[in-house]
């Protein structure tokens, strides 16, 4: 029993250096998630962010089909204004007619069976 109390007392310095350093590598990790879920957060809700990651891509069909970042909520309001304004800007890059729609896939993500079709006629 000696032998243990002598072994800590000569090592004790050791020791709690060995702790001080562990909680301070805990406290930097913990801290870096924070700070990282932080900027996370608010790079989803940048308007100017989203713009940049949300895409229309034809398929082999020829529908167009949203590509975004996963983490990115539709339910947002400004997630659904850019959504609106890309549509937009579709309709007026090209003359859809009823022969050649512009056609796509759930544009909006709430409905997995929705299809938004635009075209004119010559009325």
């Amino acid at each position: 029993m000696k032998r243990i109390g002598q072994f800590f007392k000569k090592h004790l310095k050791k020791f709690l250096l060995a702790i001080i350093i562990i909680a301070i590598v805990a406290g930097i990790i913990y801290l870096s998630f924070r700070v990282y879920d932080r900027y996370r957060e608010n790079l989803l809700t940048d308007p100017a962010w989203i713009r940049e990651n949300v895409n229309f891509v034809k398929n082999d069909e020829g529908v167009y089909e949203v590509e975004k970042n996963e983490d990115i909520s539709i339910f947002s309001e400004d997630y659904q204004n850019i959504i609106e304004e890309k549509i937009d800007s579709l309709k007026d890059s090209a003359d859809y007619t009823l022969e050649n729609p512009l056609i796509i896939h759930n544009p909006y993500g709430t409905g997995s069976l929705s299809y938004y079709l635009y075209y004119t006629d010559s009325d």
